[in-house]
């Protein structure tokens, strides 16, 4: 396979990535439960891989969660993770300075919203390997 024909595959089981994981989560993120509905079809939560793409080529359901921006961007910078009992854990390493709805400490030690079919639920490989490229217990 030549690099262009890989680059196309891979833009193209992006795509299918997004699309299955946020239909798998009903566009909501599984922390905080956002979900907002637009006319547009515009969506304000990501769908995340756990292990990042560019390190494992891993674009399987089971690699992806949804998140909302600040969630996903703490979870990608190992302020959060997640347990194998799909408990959400907040890293003691940062301090928010003020009380408010948008703090992250809020989450910490509650479950995740699964998706209605185990198949589809977070394999606890990749959030082993998440947690342990940021060194987390």
């Amino acid at each position: 396979m030549n690099a262009a024909s890989f680059q196309e595959e891979i833009f193209v089981r992006r795509g299918i990535f997004k699309r299955e994981v946020l239909k798998q989560y009903n566009f909501t993120c599984c922390i905080s439960g956002l979900r907002i509905d637009s006319n547009d079809n515009v969506s304000l939560v990501d769908a995340c891989h756990i292990e990042p793409f560019s390190e494992s080529y891993n674009d399987t359901i089971t690699n992806g969660i949804v998140l909302c921006p600040n969630l996903h961007r703490a979870f990608d910078r190992g302020l959060i993770f997640i347990n194998d009992d799909y408990s959400v854990h907040v890293n003691n390493n940062f301090t928010e300075q003020y009380q408010s709805a948008y703090n992250i400490k809020q989450f910490n030690n509650t479950k995740i919203q699964l998706p209605l079919q185990s198949e589809f639920y977070p394999s606890i490989e990749s959030l082993y390997n998440h947690r342990k490229r940021f060194a987390l217990k």
